[in-house]
């Protein structure tokens, strides 16, 4: 099968629950034209221990950061710490040598879109009517 006619079947996809665990940083391109927001996301995970049988919590964190029109809207919902919020993006590994020459990765969330999650409100009981 040629390049061009092989199915397109890898995508880097990743969408998200959490909470910030800090208030994002804001800045700008070097051009001054896009802004850039990074943020810290966390994610809790569930899962069953094995050998007692009970369900155990866990918090994944990863850094996350957007630009341009993604980083507007999202900074559009008021984002702050602890905030909830919905993420969709590609995940992204980075690798460098620090100052002592140790090599270093990481992953990083390039966001497509982000928002603060509004609760729905409550509904209110129907009022009784008298008869």
């Amino acid at each position: 099968m040629s390049e061009e006619k092989k199915p397109f079947n890898n995508r880097n996809k990743c969408e998200f629950t959490g909470n910030l665990g800090a208030d994002p940083k804001v800045s700008k391109s070097k051009t001054g034209d896009r802004t850039i927001v990074n943020a810290t996301l966390y994610v809790t995970n569930e899962y069953m221990d094995p050998k007692t049988n009970e369900i155990k919590k866990g918090n994944t964190h990863f850094k996350m950061v957007a630009f341009g029109k993604a980083a507007d809207d999202f900074l559009a919902t008021n984002p702050k710490k602890g905030s909830p919020v919905e993420v969709s993006g590609r995940m992204q590994g980075n690798a460098w040598k620090d100052g002592s020459g140790q090599a270093r990765y990481d992953l990083q969330l390039h966001v497509y879109k982000a928002a603060v999650i509004v609760p729905k409100p409550k509904a209110q009981p129907a009022e009784q009517k008298a008869a």
